[in-house]
């Protein structure tokens, strides 16, 4: 009799991060700190991220000379979505911050303010085998790549200062104080989680002939999060950095880059009487970015940076990437006395990127001055974020039979996302602005 083996195999869903709850801090008198990685003040609301979705793995073998089937599915689990940032409040005021006062000390910046979403988990990944020999021999497998999470919105941040001042680094100590900005105020949206990926194998053969059915979809990327608007103001004082990589004020809004869409491989072999593959392949869609909140910097206070690539005031609102589509590869070879092969392959679509929004800077302390090079003293951008990259698309088929070898295939690459736009850039500047590096513009505004 006729032998027929079935396989199923689901991959679990991944969980949802927590949410953050609200960050609020009011904070007087002097603070110093003297190692690495040790900043004056920080203050977060961070989301946690989506947990992966788990991978299927099925498989089915089937002998009988009578004749023999196989059918194999798998269907990776989709991903969990991240959990909501909240909104950042700090106020410090009446007093002087001073960081990185060691010895090669990095990473600690005066204030730290910053809001993240969770980024959504990815999905899971699917892959299905599957043999069939005897009389006769059938397969059909079905292979879809669990979908990936979408991240989650962050909140806004609210950084002032008052009456207070700010040092990182020690100064003409280049090695002292990197990556130490006097303020840095974030609000960053939850990236998307990547589809999964899929891998479908199928072997068939008989003396009545093979025949392979199948299809591999992979899975599509998750959503990325907007983010929150960002606003530093500062009344007055001075804010000075000594480290590389160090400005005064760093003030940036940035969404959630899109998840790219799962790759998609479907590999086919049959033989017999008649050997006959018909499959498809389907990259997954890539998804698309979150869009950037609004930055406005209002600043009445003195600014230094010493050393290369550290701006006066840096604002910038950036729209998050689009995901990419997932690409598509599919193989088959057929030999009987009739070889048929007619498969398709057809890319994922790329998303589209997220809009940057508002910025808007106003400076009336008295001065801001960068020496080295790199360093703009005012530096406002608004940035739309980049569409998604099509998924490519391979089909490769090889047909021989005693009477009639035929090959039939659709191929499409994936279509490319739109950018996103950038928002209005607005500066009101009444500081004296003394840059002495190379590529050290005065002011630099753009959208």
């Amino acid at each position: 009799s006729p032998a027929i083996s079935v396989g199923v195999a689901v991959g679990g869903s991944g969980s949802s991060g927590g949410s953050a709850g609200t960050a609020t801090g009011t904070i007087a008198g002097n603070i110093s700190t003297a190692e690495s990685f040790s900043p004056g003040i920080i203050i977060q609301s961070v989301g946690g991220g989506g947990g992966s979705g788990g991978s299927a793995t099925s498989g089915a073998i089937s002998v009988s000379p009578a004749g023999s089937a196989a059918v194999s599915v798998g269907i990776g689990g989709s991903g969990g979505q991240g959990g909501f940032g909240r909104d950042v409040n700090l106020t410090y005021r009446d007093g002087a911050i001073r960081t990185a006062t060691a010895a090669e000390t990095s990473f600690s910046p005066g204030s730290l303010a910053q809001s993240i979403g969770g980024g959504g988990g990815n999905g899971g990944r699917a892959s299905t085998g599957s043999a069939a020999v005897g009389g006769g021999g059938i397969t059909a497998n079905f292979a879809i790549g669990g979908a990936g999470g979408s991240g989650v919105n962050s909140g806004t941040v609210n950084l002032a200062l008052q009456n207070a001042d700010i040092f990182t680094g020690i100064q003409g100590q280049s090695d002292r104080g990197a990556f130490s900005p006097g303020i840095l105020a974030q609000s960053i949206g939850g990236g998307g989680g990547q589809g999964g990926s899929t891998v479908n194998v199928q072997l068939s053969g008989g003396g009545a002939g093979g025949i392979n059915l199948g299809g591999s979809v992979g899975g599509s990327g998750g959503s990325g999060a907007n983010s929150g608007n960002v606003t530093v103001s500062t009344q007055s004082g001075t804010i000075a950095t000594f480290g590389e990589q160090s400005s005064g004020i760093y003030a940036q809004s940035i969404g959630g880059g899109g998840g790219n869409g799962g790759t998609s491989v479907n590999i086919q072999a049959s033989g017999g009487g008649a050997g006959i593959n018909v499959g498809a392949t389907v990259g997954g869609s890539g998804a698309g970015g979150g869009n950037a909140g609004s930055v406005t910097v209002n600043s009445g206070s003195i600014i230094r940076t010493e050393q290369v690539r550290s701006y006066g005031i840096f604002a910038q609102s950036v729209g998050g990437g689009g995901g990419s589509g997932g690409n598509a590869i599919s193989a088959s070879v057929s030999v009987g006395a009739a070889a048929v092969n007619a498969n398709a392959a057809v890319g994922g679509s790329g998303s589209g990127g997220g809009s940057g929004s508002s910025v808007s800077v106003t400076s009336s302390g008295a001065s801001i001055t960068t020496l080295e090079n790199l360093s703009t003293a005012l530096y406002a951008q608004s940035v739309g974020g980049g569409g998604g990259t099509g998924g490519s698309a391979m089909n490769f088929q090889a047909a021989g039979g005693y009477f009639a070898g035929v090959n039939a295939g659709v191929t499409l690459g994936g279509d490319g996302g739109r950018g996103g736009s950038g928002g209005n850039v607005t500066v009101s500047n009444s500081s004296v602005l003394s840059t002495f590096g190379d590529s050290s513009r005065g002011l630099f505004a753009q959208s």
